[in-house]
């Protein structure tokens, strides 16, 4: 029943229209056959005086239809609207999802990173001298001093894999390690040139920089790299030396 009064209220100027235009009709019809007067009218006044009742009906027409393409422009004007806030509510919902999606990719490989702590251990000097005969070690032709430096390396994070540890200036490949795995500590041993070993035997307080450069893959897949310096630093009168080992940003 409550649907019934809402479609009459919504419906009632075109009831409207379509009684006024049927009781012109009827007139109109009246007339004709009726009333021997409007027999007796010539063509044109009988156009005119019909054209005079249906003028104001048609006129009347013109003005519901303006007013329903009215209201159709407002109803898709509305739908629009709703559609465009849909959308926009989609996208939103959409890009939600993907950065929560991002979120929890990057809360994934920060767990399982591998993250490497080093720490430098020694650094000792040696010296291969070269025999002028196999058979005694007294006399030698020439010999060769260098400088072994040995740091640690202690993976704090998830597994690692396929880690190459690299000069980073010739890019020649120091060390290669299948895998090391959580806690797990492992020493990498490297060699100062000739002449970087006499700098430090010879210099008050020399610094000699190596860096390097690790390339490694995580559990996923993902690779990793790494780049790190290696600092040798002594004091010739105390014959001590350091070595300190960080990340090279």
């Amino acid at each position: 029943m409550k649907d019934l009064i809402n479609s009459f209220k919504e419906n009632i100027v075109i009831l409207f229209l379509l009684t006024v235009s049927s009781i012109c009709l009827i007139f109109i019809l009246y007339n004709m056959y009726a009333l021997p007067e409007f027999a007796n009218l010539k063509l044109n006044e009988k156009g005119d005086f019909i054209a005079g009742i249906l003028s104001p009906l048609g006129f009347m027409w013109l003005i519901y239809g303006y007013i329903q393409q009215g209201q159709e422009l407002k109803l898709n004007t509305e739908a629009l609207q709703i559609q465009a806030e849909e959308l926009k509510n989609a996208v939103f919902e959409q890009r939600r999802l993907i950065e929560i999606q991002l979120q929890d990719n990057f809360s994934k490989h920060f767990s399982i990173e591998p993250r490497l702590k080093f720490k430098g251990k020694s650094l000792e000097i040696k010296t291969i001298r070269i025999p002028m005969h196999e058979d005694t070690e007294d006399y030698y032709i020439d010999e060769y001093t260098y400088a072994d430096v040995t740091f640690t390396m202690e993976n704090i994070g998830g597994d690692l894999k396929d880690l190459t540890v690299m000069f980073k200036t010739s890019g020649n490949i120091l060390n290669k390690i299948y895998e090391i795995k959580t806690g797990q500590q492992v020493e990498i041993i490297f060699s100062l040139s000739e002449s970087e070993t006499y700098q430090l035997k010879t210099e008050d307080f020399p610094n000699i920089s190596t860096y390097l450069i690790l390339k490694y893959y995580d559990k996923l897949g993902k690779e990793l790299v790494s780049k790190i310096c290696c600092e040798c630093s002594g004091n010739l009168l105390s014959v001590d030396y350091d070595v300190i080992v960080f990340e090279d940003i």
